[in-house]
């Protein structure tokens, strides 16, 4: 430990606010709540929103957390126009040296940051320029990237166009969902924090300019994005399948209800003669399934009916919910089958 870190130490902690609202800010809240040098002041959080197959209000996990641990919260639906409130809070909790904002889900204005003396650090999960915006690992996984990482950037007024404190690098796997890099980022976020964080706080880091190069737009997922496009390549599908795995789920059609594919892996061999985009092959050995594409198959592994778990592909075809000749997609006919075909050329 250095002298530096000494003095962080030996002082009063800092008392900072808190500004984020999914699992992902949640998580880098309860770790920043176990470091000594911290104290939240206070946390704003997006409002209660339906959640669930009866969409009833749900707090946000942020404000769960924030509510144990007996940290004031507020949940304005705009910052900007809900200014004399916002300000008002601000002022109750005192806080002393800025705030940590991570997933908030809403641009601050520059009155807010003017408020917190432009100490606002935001929590970016990529290596920015690329995937600027609101779903930055989604994007990462579906675009195929080798990389991505966390960045500790400073906040002002464009969307996330900030000077950048630290970051690190993050390598994704080939068959990696945005599930799991969610938990691997949410780790490496923690440790990037718990060096930089204090540091960032007392001025003892000095933020560098993004490049102007390589900028990109992680845009929201939008609500059917997800839907499977058959006659595109297995490669591409798969990266859909991927990276919106877990949530929202990249999703098919099967007897006229929505089907989803959680995991699923492409094989890059020919599309077999005479099969559609679609078309669902199942066989003895390994994999016991596929699926028809634009080029290639795509072999799923875990996959949810509507209304139902999620299950192996081979729990499923023990129901003989999928069999061979079956189309899956609105447009080839909704789970309707074709005649019989043979598989030979499959498991030649």
């Amino acid at each position: 430990m250095n002298a530096f870190e000494n003095s962080l130490s030996a002082s009063p902690p800092l008392r900072i606010g808190f500004l984020g609202t999914p699992v992902f800010a949640d998580r880098i809240l309860q770790h920043i709540l176990t470091m000594p040098q911290f104290k939240v002041a206070f946390v704003i959080s997006q409002p209660d929103r339906p959640a669930g197959r009866g969409k009833r209000l749900a707090a946000p996990p942020v404000k769960q957390t924030a509510e144990k641990w007996g940290i004031p919260v507020l949940q304005p639906l705009s910052i900007k126009r809900e200014k004399a409130e916002v300000d008002a809070f601000i002022d109750s909790c005192e806080p002393t040296a800025g705030a940590v904002v991570v997933a908030y889900g809403g641009l601050l204005p520059p009155a807010f940051l003017e408020k917190m003396h432009h100490r606002c650090i935001n929590v970016h999960a990529s290596l920015l320029p690329r995937w600027r915006g609101a779903a930055p690992i989604h994007r990462a996984v579906m675009a195929g990237d080798r990389e991505t990482g966390i960045c500790l950037m400073q906040m002002e007024e464009g969307l996330d166009t900030g000077p950048i404190f630290s970051s690190v690098r993050v390598p994704i796997g080939p068959t990696e969902t945005t599930g799991s890099l969610h938990d691997r980022l949410c780790q490496e976020a923690c440790t990037l924090i718990a060096s930089d964080l204090a540091l960032i706080l007392a001025g003892e880091r000095v933020p560098e300019p993004q490049s102007s190069v390589g900028i990109t737009y992680a845009h929201k997922l939008g609500r059917d994005e997800g839907e499977i496009d058959w006659s595109c390549s297995a490669r591409e599908i798969q990266r859909k399948v991927l990276g919106l795995s877990p949530s929202p789920g990249a999703f098919t059609h099967l007897d006229k209800e929505r089907f989803r594919i959680l995991e699923g892996l492409a094989h890059d061999d020919e599309t077999p003669l005479g099969l559609v985009p679609g078309e669902v092959i199942v066989q003895d050995g390994y994999p016991p399934c596929l699926i028809a594409t634009g080029s290639g198959t795509l072999a799923p592994r875990v996959v949810q009916r509507e209304g139902r778990q999620p299950v192996t592909i081979e729990d499923l075809l023990r129901g003989r919910s999928l069999r061979s000749g079956m189309i899956l997609g609105a447009k080839a006919g909704e789970g309707s089958e074709t005649s019989p075909k043979s598989t030979s050329s499959l498991n030649d």
